[in-house]
């Protein structure tokens, strides 16, 4: 008992670590178009929490911080934020073994994609539109696995996952 105690409070912990970094590492970013793009610390933190916790725990805490910042801030974007972290988190845990830059580089490309097929269906409800914006999430995907795999060999010259 004394350890399904330890994993709840170390999951709700960490959903709360991503939220806060999702939530408060904002940085708004000019693009040609004129609008601005969020690029925020919390895709690459969601990319490593499979080092920290149990894949399906990671997978949890990784949807449910994001989608508590969109809640707050953008809901119409929460289904999207909600399915893309479970995913982005499972296919880092599938790769940890093979290669985990590759899985990081995987996953972020799965999201930016994952967002501007989202926005196409539910938003703009137009390819040609929403392809402005899909640059950027490319580069947000792909600057957030570089930086999750800087931050992973950084710490742990390993790589090796942390076993519960």
């Amino acid at each position: 008992m004394q350890m399904k105690t330890n994993l709840l409070v170390r999951t709700a912990m960490v959903t709360a670590l991503v939220f806060v970094l999702t939530r408060f590492s904002l940085m708004q970013i000019p693009t040609l178009t004129g609008a601005n793009h969020l690029f925020h610390l919390g895709l690459p933190f969601c990319m490593l929490l499979v080092f920290i916790l149990p894949w399906k725990h990671a997978m949890f805490a990784a949807a449910l911080g994001s989608v508590l910042v969109n809640i707050f801030g953008s809901p119409i974007w929460a289904p999207a934020t909600f399915v893309l972290r479970l995913l982005v988190v499972y296919i880092v845990y599938k790769f940890v073994d093979i290669n985990k830059l590759a899985g990081f580089l995987i996953a972020g490309v799965l999201s930016a994609t994952g967002y501007y097929l989202y926005e196409v269906a539910v938003i703009s409800r137009n390819f040609v539109a929403s392809l402005a914006g899909y640059g950027m999430l490319l580069i947000e995907g792909v600057a957030a696995a570089v930086i999750a795999w800087v931050i992973l060999y950084s710490v742990n010259s390993k790589g090796k996952m942390v076993t519960p």
